[in-house]
């Protein structure tokens, strides 16, 4: 489990990461973006999931 949530983490920085340097660029794809934006919503809420299961 521990290796999941730090890979969770990885993916969650690099998609981050990803988004930051898009979105400075005003000339960067919207649909792009918006997609980019749902893959790290969705890792975001796995991430939580995964805490909250632990604290259990």
């Amino acid at each position: 489990m521990d290796n999941f949530s730090q890979h969770l983490e990885k993916e969650i920085v690099k998609k981050n990461t990803i988004l930051n340097s898009y979105s400075e660029d005003r000339y960067s794809n919207k649909e792009q973006l918006h997609n980019l934006e749902l893959e790290l919503d969705e890792l975001l809420y796995q991430y939580y999931k995964l805490l909250r299961h632990k604290d259990k």
